[in-house]
């Protein structure tokens, strides 16, 4: 509640660092979407090329092994990729919560994927909807202010990842 008061007082600071704080999906030109889809695109690639590896490190240490894996460079390779993705988005949208936690419990609960491939192909095709649907609800809300994308994303992250913890 704070982040929406905040929001919606300094609305005039535009694309200032409390709009890159609390993220946003910006509009944005070809250019920056083929800059930014040049480094995801490989990246989110190599994963799921990878994902294997994942399945593998999900059994445990001596799986991996068995299958020809080394653990500590799967897991330091699987992190340096993350990173990158990581950086990347942020550097463009600003951070936005809760969406790389709730996406992916979200798509175990409802679909159960049995392999990494399928949560990772699921969880975009998820979090590409949550993302839009809550960019959507950000530009409608109170025309023409627009709430920060990541204000959105926690009025629904907030609550399920409270479920999350009771439920276990």
């Amino acid at each position: 509640t704070l982040f929406l008061m905040l929001s919606y007082a300094y609305q005039h600071m535009g694309g200032g660092s409390l709009r890159w704080l609390f993220g946003q999906i910006p509009w944005s030109s070809s250019r920056e979407v083929l800059l930014v889809s040049a480094f995801v695109i490989p990246l989110v690639a190599l994963i799921v090329v990878l994902s294997r590896r994942l399945d593998a490190l999900a059994f445990g240490d001596t799986v991996a092994r068995t299958m020809g894996f080394h653990p500590g460079r799967a897991r330091a390779l699987f992190l340096a990729i993350s990173s990158l993705l990581l950086t990347v988005t942020v550097f463009f949208t600003g951070a936005i919560g809760f969406v790389g936690l709730v996406v992916p419990h979200t798509v175990r609960l409802l679909f159960r994927p049995t392999s990494s491939r399928s949560l990772l192909l699921l969880s975009m095709m998820v979090g590409a909807v949550f993302l839009a649907s809550s960019d959507l609800l950000s530009r409608l809300l109170l025309p023409p202010f627009e709430f920060p994308i990541g204000i959105i994303t926690c009025l629904f992250g907030g609550p399920f990842f409270l479920y999350l913890l009771w439920r276990k």
